[in-house]
């Protein structure tokens, strides 16, 4: 039976004589793909953006349009005030997504900074 050491393309971050601490072999082809992953979700965020820009367009639009509607004649009375709940709508949606897709994107990027810091310490470890 082999060992660990003897065991071609596996790597291992040590052992210890703890019995409550468990390692796992894992090959060294295996580590490079998950390096390789972790790197491509830098760019794996949701991306937002497209949405609450067309919200704001949409409430820019509709705002803009609420005096000419408003001066109109001819029109029910509820038109007015429907360009105003669009206006309003669009800005809440619009400024929650962008604030979701904020927050969401500073916590993905500091939980990559800790899995960054986190295998940086397994590599540094192993050349040790």
């Amino acid at each position: 039976m082999r060992t660990m050491e003897e065991e071609p393309g596996v790597s291992h971050a040590g052992e210890t004589d703890d019995d409550d601490e468990k390692h796992m072999t894992l090959r060294r082809a295996d580590w490079a793909h998950l390096k390789a992953s972790l790197s491509k979700l830098h760019d794996a965020r949701p991306n937002l953006s497209v949405w609450y820009a067309v919200c704001f367009a949409t409430a820019a639009a509709a705002g803009a349009s609420i005096y000419p509607v408003s001066v109109s004649v001819n029109l029910p009375p509820w038109v007015a005030p429907l360009y105003v709940c669009v206006t309003l709508s669009c800005v809440i949606v619009g400024a929650t997504m962008a604030w979701l897709e904020r927050r969401y994107g500073h916590e993905m990027r500091q939980r990559l900074r800790d899995i960054e810091v986190d295998v940086h310490e397994i590599e540094q470890s192993e050349q040790v």
